[in-house]
């Protein structure tokens, strides 16, 4: 198996290199680098090839999370650029849970070029989007929560993510209080007003 160079860049000279450096002699220039694409669609289209194509991302996303009663940040990887996305159809799925000790959580996403063997974001990073969820009742009707202290309460009620990344990389957070079945949907990457 090699690397093969399609596209435009692939006749950047420094794109080869780099690529060159990285994985040696498996990187080759593709014979057809500007339709290399339509020729692996059509493949991919024709079901009895027994072919299928995977995405793979080109960037990690995480969130920021308090660790060691608080006195700590922690950064929780979600998915790694290399991640594979599921096949057509099918939402790539993370799911987390825990025990909340806060009155209103805060998300803090982020998509970052590298992840580094701590499962610390490198490079550079890119603030996605903060998320606020109300962890009590009484702010659930709350119209903008921003405006609310965040405070530690000690024994929050315990809270289930789920993380959906669909075939074209959108990705939907669910966020549920588990102990009455509370949630909110949230799509990254939308203006929340």
């Amino acid at each position: 198996a090699g690397i093969y160079l399609v596209g435009g860049a692939s006749a950047f000279p420094p794109v080869a290199r780099a690529l060159r450096e990285r994985y040696g002699r498996r990187v080759h220039r593709s014979p057809y680098p500007g339709s290399s694409t339509a020729i692996g669609l059509a493949i991919a289209a024709d079901p009895q090839s027994g072919l299928t194509l995977s995405d793979r991302l080109s960037r990690g996303f995480g969130v920021f999370r308090e660790s060691e009663d608080g006195e700590r940040t922690s950064f929780d990887v979600l998915l790694r650029p290399d991640s594979v996305q599921a096949g057509a159809g099918q939402a790539t799925v993370i799911e987390r849970e825990y025990q909340a000790v806060h009155n209103v959580a805060r998300f803090r996403f982020v998509e970052c070029a590298d992840i580094d063997e701590r499962g610390e974001p490198c490079g550079r990073t890119y603030p996605y989007q903060d998320v606020l969820f109300p962890l009590e009742a009484g702010l659930r009707d709350h119209a903008d929560l921003r405006q609310v202290e965040v405070r530690r309460t000690g024994n929050g009620p315990r809270v289930h993510e789920r993380y959906e990344v669909d075939a074209d990389g959108q990705i939907q957070v669910t966020l549920t209080d588990i102990s009455d079945g509370y949630r909110r949907r949230y799509v990254l990457g939308q203006r929340q007003d």
